[in-house]
């Protein structure tokens, strides 16, 4: 859901300005989380306004680590190598080992490496 979210903020956040994203598929409550997720990560801007149910989350605009990560993961065919490389070694991995599978990923399709 990462990847859907920065994508979401790439095309719907300008100017600074913050809205509430909608994921096909998912919660409320998942979206949260993995907002508040991408602000520790400092992958993207997020607002948080606190109200007796927890609050609201609001999404804003990607930082430069979340460009980063975004440039790499937005190839889709890359995407999915990566998540089948996952996949066979156990399905999950932390955002940095993903973040480092993408970047290898992309050096390799540009034959850098």
């Amino acid at each position: 859901m990462i990847r859907q979210l920065l994508l979401v903020s790439e095309e719907k956040s300008t100017q600074g300005l913050f809205f509430l994203p909608e994921v096909y598929g998912h919660s409320k409550a998942e979206i949260d989380y993995h907002l508040d997720l991408l602000q520790q990560a400092n992958f993207a801007n997020i607002q948080h306004i606190p109200t007796g149910t927890g609050g609201i989350w609001k999404l804003g605009n990607l930082t430069w680590t979340g460009q980063e990560f975004l440039a790499n993961a937005k190839n889709d065919p890359i995407w999915k190598k990566a998540m089948k490389t996952l996949k066979s070694a156990g399905g999950t991995a932390s955002l940095e080992a993903i973040k480092i599978l993408l970047e290898k990923l992309v050096v390799s399709q540009l034959q850098l490496d």
